[in-house]
């Protein structure tokens, strides 16, 4: 576990509600669309507790700002533990690789500042600026490479292939190990899953050490023998009066990376191209007119956020939304819902192009309020804004046929 804060396992709380009940974000059917749970629980209950992932779910634009700027009251040390607390086999086996100490995502100011400040140190506008034009050859690579097929799985083809290769290309990832890092890094996501049985998450644990191992190799590879990536950065990155990044600092910060620079741009650049295809009209005016594209990726950052949640531990007894939040208690703020819900306050409840003051406000608000995401952005951006730009700059100008396909749903 990363942080000395206790947490409070079983929060008073009176019984949960039917929508507390009903809520299983790991559950396929309620991941392909969960808008309308969002927009029941701003109606009936805009915070509720969830007994079976013991947190209490916060949905409303208000709450979940308060909630972001008191640092104080909602601490981030926990957030990259799991709302139930993993069982003491799991925590033998995890034992035999790094500790999970606060860096970016899991810390609260001063400690956030040190480690913000040394990281920003090795991951600068420079270094984001040089990738630009790799960013774009990969973009035209990638699309010739299933242009000529008359149809192409965009998720594994493009949305999740260019920004892989680029985060790991950042990191130095060579690409025949690739595809076990991210297996790797899926089995950490997977571990925080309540659900699992108890072997399949011993396996999870084992595969977390190795997960670890692999980066610390690198780390030591690149002490000795520096490169023009960011993990020698990492290694090298100084600031006067801080200590250098510690070896489980570095190491937890790559596994927050690769989904920092990956999951959240391979969900936006889907979710983008599934919001033109699903409104007609928006897909005509950006035909007529594609100097709207960017504007189209804006709006699919209000309607369908990358990161759909993020979660905080209060450190006292509060009151939020009208429910006693006890100290300890895990506190989840679902940005999903205020950017495709709460906009409604504002009037604005349509996909539109051509608009820019509603969202353009509301986004940046968000983000800035989430400090672990501050860095990545701008590569988010630049992978989104390089990969749309051309992929439905290919589409515009060759009026290919494009169109959703609804997926399978499969259940574990």
């Amino acid at each position: 576990m990363s942080a000395s804060l206790e947490v409070t396992e079983n929060p008073a709380a009176e019984e949960p509600a039917a929508i507390g009940a009903s809520y299983n974000p790991f559950d396929p059917t309620f991941c392909a669309n969960p808008f309308p749970f969002y927009e029941r629980a701003r109606s009936e209950a805009p915070v509720f507790h969830s007994g079976p992932f013991n947190l209490w779910v916060v949905t409303r634009y208000d709450d979940i700002v308060s909630v972001l700027k008191d640092t104080q009251t909602y601490s981030s040390l926990e957030n990259l533990s799991p709302p139930v607390p993993w069982p003491p086999e799991f925590m033998a086996v995890l034992s035999e690789g790094y500790p999970m100490p606060p860096t970016m995502v899991n810390n609260d100011p001063p400690g956030h500042s040190r480690v913000r400040n040394l990281f920003a140190a090795a991951f600068t506008p420079k270094r984001i600026a040089q990738m630009e034009p790799r960013i774009r050859a990969l973009v035209a690579e990638l699309i010739e490479g299933f242009a000529k097929k008359g149809e192409t799985d965009l998720i594994s083809s493009f949305a999740y292939a260019l920004p892989m290769t680029i985060i790991c290309e950042l990191l130095g990832v060579p690409p025949e190990d690739r595809e076990k890092v991210k297996t790797l890094h899926d089995e950490w996501l997977l571990s925080t899953n309540p659900g699992l049985p108890i072997e399949r998450l011993l396996e999870c644990a084992r595969n977390i050490v190795a997960y670890q191992r692999y980066y610390a190799a690198m780390l030591e590879d690149r002490r000795a023998n520096p490169r023009d990536d960011l993990t020698t950065g990492m290694v090298q990155a100084r600031v006067e009066g801080e200590t250098p990044l510690t070896m489980p600092e570095m190491i937890l910060q790559m596994q927050v990376l690769l989904s920092a620079g990956h999951e959240t741009t391979t969900n936006l650049i889907a979710n983008s191209v599934l919001l033109i295809l699903s409104h007609p009209d928006v897909k005509r005016a950006i035909e007529a007119d594609p100097s709207l594209i960017p504007g189209a990726i804006e709006e699919t950052l209000r309607l369908q956020s990358p990161q759909q949640m993020f979660q905080r531990v209060a450190t006292r007894d509060v009151e939020l939304g009208g429910q006693h939040i006890p100290e300890g208690a895990r506190v989840l703020v679902v940005f999903a819902s205020v950017l495709a819900g709460q906009l409604f306050l504002f009037g604005v409840h349509t996909v539109g192009v051509g608009r820019t003051v509603v969202f353009v406000y509301l986004v940046p608000v968000l983000t800035a309020l989430l400090s672990a995401a501050l860095l990545a952005e701008p590569l988010l951006r630049s992978q989104v804004m390089g990969g749309a730009l051309v992929l439905l700059g290919v589409w515009v100008t060759t009026r290919a046929p494009v169109a959703a396909v609804e997926p399978e749903v499969v259940t574990a």
